[in-house]
């Protein structure tokens, strides 16, 4: 049964949820910060569904592949993408229902957290930091849409429940359940591992001998453990070799499973890179009080090194620098890629957590100690607030609305990706029985542009074909190929776009729909 601060934890969540309007998500197609990559996500999914269900052929709506003639291709280990398939054969296409099971398995996932880290740092403290992680903006945006980023990161916060449990009682299944749940963790997003290194740390700092916790070991056994968590990280190398045979056989790559490191940018790039860190990403993964608490607590305990035990003030430096050199190694990402970092999360939950657990340590007076709770009540509130009003931006932003906790340049970018999507893709959204109308089948190719990305606006209608990327249908020569390897219809989605190409004007010709900025012509 559960214990009475986990209901409470639960009870919380659900409020915040209602309060943030996240119910009425279900019913609402991919939203449009990001859009790209949630429906490289869900074209994966789709395919699964009209393709057989054949786990061993990923594939995209866009023929990137085997000479433009097929969208296999892989990335990440595509479990998630599978499961949805199958419960959409189960229960019907919904992409409701998808949202549901991510932010579903993420809440499951902060619950079983709470109720691990309540042993350690009590209910009131595992209660509030469970609330404060699920409010912060980036976090609550994704758990509740299509990347595979969040189940990654719910396979890991199980994973660092089970050992806390392990390190508590020392039982062996903690430890075999723990490594398997690192191990999908790190099949979604490798990421995901970033404290499951952090634990092989610490396990090999107490070989060596140095003590992590006073009078008792955290791990019982130092050999057989490390052997148990390396063979955690098998399953990562097989999958990114398959992936990377498989792609190679086919010939197309939706997403690169490479780095994106600091040394490969120019200076100008850099300077970019920086100033996105500053006015987009780093607000919209935390506020400014809260990375300045992240930072303060990673390394506080460091001064009351000698009253506590080692591994509270070594496993939140060790963490921090693993998310320095994975920022180091994808550095570029932070320009714009706030998705990237989901997996960082645990970094600053972890330092704050560790930082309770040194309060405790120290048996401060009980007026210090409430004096400390009201200040993390305050810094939730405050979180709250700064979560509901970047999500709402996100989301469905409010043009003439002042929103005080985001920065000017923020709330711009923020408000301009809405209103470009609904410029270019809104009418795509609910244009497929349109599209069948018309006489534009299923499985009639298309090709549709401007669409730079993989997957958009192929998946938005449910059509296979092509797009731009790539440098495709960026001229009337590349158009003709795909017409000969079959395209039926050209899709164009931006408003006079043969004003300003106007090669494209030749294959305009015989028009059979329009809908909104749509419009959808037969090629001869």
């Amino acid at each position: 049964m559960p214990n009475r601060s986990t209901i409470i934890t639960f009870i919380l969540l659900l409020a915040t949820m209602a309060f943030f309007g996240i119910f009425d998500l279900w019913n609402e197609r991919p939203h449009p910060l990001h859009i790209w990559r949630n429906a490289d996500c869900l074209s994966i999914t789709q395919n699964y569904y009209d393709e057989g269900m054949n786990f061993g052929e990923p594939a995209i709506h866009n023929y990137i592949s085997d000479d433009d003639t097929s969208g296999k291709t892989a990335g990440e280990f595509p479990g998630w993408y599978y499961l949805m398939a199958l419960l959409w054969k189960i229960f019907g296409v919904n992409e409701g229902l998808y949202r549901f099971a991510v932010g579903g398995f993420f809440v499951l996932s902060l619950l079983v957290l709470q109720s691990a880290t309540r042993r350690l740092i009590g209910d009131f403290w595992s209660v509030l930091l469970t609330v404060w992680l699920f409010v912060q903006p980036a976090l609550v945006y994704y758990a509740f849409a299509f990347l595979s980023n969040v189940p990654a990161l719910s396979f890991a916060l199980l994973g660092l429940a089970l050992f806390i449990r392990y390190a508590i009682d020392g039982s062996k299944k903690h430890l075999y359940w723990m490594s398997f749940f690192y191990a999908l963790a790190g099949l979604f997003k490798v990421t995901a591992l970033l404290t499951f290194c952090t634990i092989g740390a610490l396990l090999l700092l107490e070989w060596i001998g140095l003590g992590l916790w006073p009078e008792r070991k955290l791990f019982r056994n130092h050999k057989r453990d490390l052997l148990v968590m390396a063979v955690a990280l098998l399953p990562n190398f097989i999958w990114y070799a398959w992936a990377a045979w498989y792609n190679g056989i086919h010939e197309g790559k939706y997403t690169f499973n490479g780095l994106w490191p600091l040394w490969e940018a120019d200076a100008s790039y850099r300077a970019e890179v920086w100033q996105g860190i500053i006015e987009f990403v780093g607000p919209q993964i935390m506020s400014p009080v809260n990375w300045v608490i992240a930072l303060l607590t990673t390394f506080l305990g460091v001064f009351f090194a000698k009253r506590i035990p080692k591994a509270l003030w070594l496993a939140p430096i060790i963490l921090f620098l693993g998310c320095l050199v994975y920022s180091v190694l994808w550095f570029q990402a932070w320009r714009n890629h706030d998705y990237y970092f989901i997996n960082v999360y645990v970094w600053p939950l972890i330092a704050l957590g560790c930082i309770v657990g040194v309060n405790k340590m120290l048996n401060l007076p009980k007026v210090t100690e409430r004096s400390i709770r009201v200040v993390g009540v305050l810094v939730l509130v405050w979180s709250f607030w700064y979560g509901q009003e970047h999500l709402e931006l996100r989301i469905a932003p409010d043009y003439e609305k002042e929103y005080y906790t985001a920065m000017e340049q923020e709330e711009g970018e923020l408000k301009y990706i809405f209103w470009d999507h609904d410029r270019h893709e809104r009418g795509l959204l609910d244009i497929e029985p349109l599209l069948a109308e018309a006489g534009v089948g299923e499985d009639d190719l298309v090709v549709s542009i401007p669409d730079a990305s993989y997957s958009i606006t192929l998946y938005l209608m449910d059509r296979k074909g092509w797009s731009n990327m790539v440098n495709r249908n960026r001229n009337a020569e590349s158009l003709q190929e795909h017409i000969a390897k079959g395209a039926k219809y050209l899709v164009i989605n931006e408003p006079e776009y043969e004003d300003e190409f106007p090669w494209v004007k030749e294959f305009m010709t015989d028009l059979v729909l329009e809908h909104r900025s749509i419009r959808v012509y037969r090629l001869n």
